[in-house]
């Protein structure tokens, strides 16, 4: 069975439920329909710590390694990064980035996309 984690941004929450990216998880839509026929179990549903400056290594961010921990300490084998992530010009956020890299780093694989 395979172990995804889903990835939002903190800013996110104000308007967001989770609902479009649990609903394209279980339905196997947009970035999940690549696992057509695979059984998946969702590991985590995390959102980040804050908006950071860029140059602010999320190494110094003990709440968010915190957290990239233990969805590594539960066996993810896959982190789905929500659209929620990317600044309005498309680019990602950087700190998001950085998780991402982060958890590549730990050989998880790294989905940009959920929803959308």
């Amino acid at each position: 069975m395979k172990k995804i984690a889903i990835l939002a941004c903190l800013k996110a929450n104000n308007v967001c439920a989770g609902v479009s990216c649990l609903q394209a998880f279980y339905g196997r839509k947009a970035s999940f329909d690549r696992y057509q026929g695979e059984e998946l179990t969702l590991c985590a549903f995390l959102r980040c710590s804050q908006c950071s400056q860029s140059d602010q290594s999320i190494l110094s961010d003990k709440g968010m390694m915190e957290k990239l921990h233990r969805i590594l300490g539960c066996g993810v084998e896959v982190a789905h990064i929500g659209g929620c992530a990317k600044k309005s010009d498309g680019t990602p956020c950087a700190y998001m980035e950085q998780a991402a890299d982060f958890l590549s780093g730990q050989g998880v694989q790294i989905v940009w996309g959920t929803h959308g």
